[in-house]
């Protein structure tokens, strides 16, 4: 088993820094940090850097006030193109997805009509994809 802390948690001014820290205290890799307005993809170059220096950078954690659950369309639509952003990202630096936890104090559609709980789960279905044995290069998104 191998396993990874986010970045936000380490001491370290570099995502090297970070990894060096990281090593001692028995972790294996890094999980980075994707926040919105296509922040992620802006870091391409640092992370490029650090991947060649040997930083270990498996996955990316969403980090949005919105998901790709959210029941506002709007909301939704830029979570998906942000998360589309993400994996793009995390597949140039050799990565093997995206951690897509629900925004705090968003959980379920519990407190929806019956229609509305239906509408989200076939969404959150279509946007969640799981991994087959034919894709395991590819990057994917998965709810946690």
């Amino acid at each position: 088993m191998k396993l990874a802390v986010q970045e936000q948690l380490l001491p370290g001014r570099s995502l090297q820094e970070k990894f060096a820290f990281a090593l001692d205290a028995g972790f294996d890799a890094i999980e980075l940090r994707g926040k919105g307005d296509f922040h992620f993809a802006g870091r391409l170059t640092e992370l490029k850097r650090a991947r060649a220096d040997g930083v270990v950078m498996p996955t990316v954690c969403v980090d949005m006030p919105h998901f790709i659950g959210d029941f506002d369309p709007a909301k939704r639509k830029d979570a998906i193109q942000q998360l589309r952003s993400q994996l793009t990202v995390i597949g140039e630096l050799g990565g093997i997805g995206v951690m897509t936890p629900p925004p705090p104090g968003v959980s379920s559609p519990a407190g929806c009509p019956r229609s509305s709980r239906r509408a989200a789960r076939r969404r959150t279905a279509r946007c969640w994809p799981r991994r087959s044995a034919s894709s395991a290069s590819t990057p994917t998104a998965t709810g946690c």
